[in-house]
């Protein structure tokens, strides 16, 4: 047993040996590659990039000549060059006790006399500023109100509107219908608004020489008030006028 485990031992031990001689050997020949072999290739590069090496770098741009002064400036049309004067600014030691008169002399002031004319004021002498313009005094009328609007009418009945007649016209038969033996009836469509009286018209059917004295007659018609909810309401109902020659 123990001779096996001396010679698994030297195995072992030529086995490390062997992997690190194989390991410089790997080191060396990587060595040879990236050190060695490019200094027998330097002829294979372009003379120009090898000199781009050893030239030497240009020299830095001149500074920017500082900006003279403002009063040193010289004026483009050859004139003197303009100065700035500087104010110097003291700090008063003392509170004074009198304010000082102003020098300006602003004159005598005179009355005042406008006129209100068109829209435009005379100003008199001696007034300060310029001229006053003075629109036209008079009130501006206020626009008339709107007027209220008026309910949408309610549709009813022929015969609940023909209930509430409270006075009615006959048509007159006209002459033409009557020579020629037309009879018949016209229905009309009709607008009564708040005060029973009829406002619009509209004509439904009927021969066209009735229409005309149909229309004419109910115009004139007269209905009470339609209530709804105790206030008077426009309706609209249909008319059947009837024409007989009997």
């Amino acid at each position: 047993m123990f001779e096996t485990i001396a010679q698994s031992s030297r195995v072992s031990a030529r086995r490390r040996v062997l992997a690190v001689l194989t390991s410089m050997a790997a080191h060396t020949a990587a060595i040879l590659v990236l050190v060695v072999v490019p200094l027998f290739l330097v002829d294979a590069f372009p003379a120009h990039m090898l000199l781009t090496f050893l030239v030497a770098p240009p020299p830095p741009p001149a500074p920017i000549p500082p900006t003279p002064p403002v009063g040193d400036r010289v004026r483009k049309d050859g004139g003197r060059p303009s100065r700035i004067e500087r104010i110097d600014l003291t700090t008063p030691t003392k509170v004074p006790t009198t304010i000082p008169v102003p020098d300006d002399d602003l004159g005598p002031i005179g009355p005042v006399s406008v006129g209100v004319g068109p829209g435009v004021a005379a100003v008199g002498p001696g007034v300060i500023g310029p001229s006053l313009a003075v629109a036209d005094a008079r009130p501006v009328p206020l626009p008339p109100p709107p007027r209220p609007q008026r309910p949408a009418p309610h549709r009813t009945s022929s015969g609940v509107q023909e209930s509430k007649l409270v006075h009615r016209v006959d048509p007159v038969y006209p002459d033409l219908a009557r020579r020629a033996r037309i009879s018949g009836v016209v229905i009309l469509e009709v607008t009564v608004d708040e005060e029973g009286n009829v406002s619009d018209i509209r004509v439904l059917r009927g021969h066209p020489l009735l229409e005309e004295e149909a229309v004419r007659a109910v115009r004139q018609w007269k209905y009470s008030p339609t209530l709804l909810s105790g206030e008077p309401v426009p309706v609209i109902a249909t008319v059947t006028v009837i024409f007989n020659l009997r």
